[in-house]
């Protein structure tokens, strides 16, 4: 690799349609996890709902956990910008049904539960076709980068959204925590639609289960692979 490879390789946001889709997707994470926070508070001031609390953490990890191969594969299989606004659409429903009950003073402990295993879904299927989309978004050599800083927006964000939304709670009501994910959801939408379509590889495709178990097979015998997801857990 020359120096002009290690210069693209290392700059993937100098690429003006990646860095404005990593900025939304940034501010989008950032919104989207100041919503447990708010359930969490919403469930502490319900009366007798403190025990409940514990499982708005069951309800944002278990959805990722058992969507992370399926809807890998799907990204594989699909037009990945449209799944992802089509997930997203799906996660804009999910914050506008909490925005409306807790307005309403409608919302009860497990609807909300609920919901948040639905944006739970959402985020996880996000961030996989996400992921897929890199390819097509910057050069071969910026991969990796690119790979790590959008890891740095989900991530880096699941620690600043939480305080952020303790910081709307301080001044304001549930709803309007809840409300505050609105905005970067849509602006997501838009950047989205903005770009081309990208759909999936013409070549012979694997059969849905052939296509998970070969995921598996190769984390089994990637070390790199394995070791992140050691580290992940």
């Amino acid at each position: 690799m020359d120096d002009t490879d290690v210069v693209a390789a290392g700059s993937p946001l100098r690429d003006k349609r990646f860095a404005t889709l990593w900025t939304c997707v940034a501010a989008a994470f950032l919104a989207q996890w100041t919503i447990p926070v708010a359930a969490q508070w919403f469930l502490v001031s319900w009366p007798g709902g403190e025990h409940l609390v514990p499982y708005v953490l069951v309800a944002l990890t278990f959805p990722t956990a058992l969507l992370a191969i399926p809807s890998g594969v799907m990204a594989d299989r699909m037009d990945r910008r449209r799944l992802v606004i089509c997930v997203q659409i799906g996660v804009l429903v999910v914050e506008v049904a909490l925005v409306s009950l807790a307005m309403t003073d409608s919302l009860r402990p497990w609807p909300l539960l609920g919901l948040v295993a639905l944006l739970s879904c959402g985020l996880a299927a996000t961030f996989t076709s996400l992921s897929s989309m890199l390819p097509d978004l910057v050069r071969t050599q910026q991969i990796p980068a690119a790979s790590a800083l959008l890891v740095v927006a989900t991530n880096s964000t699941r620690v600043i959204g939480p305080a952020l939304g303790g910081a709307i709670l301080a001044v304001a009501s549930t709803g309007v925590a809840f409300a505050a994910a609105l905005p970067a959801t849509v602006l997501l939408l838009v950047v989205l639609s903005r770009m081309p379509p990208m759909p999936p590889s013409e070549e012979v495709r694997e059969r849905w289960l052939a296509a998970a178990w070969s995921g598996i097979r190769f984390m089994q015998h990637s070390p790199a692979a394995v070791k992140m997801l050691a580290r992940g857990l």
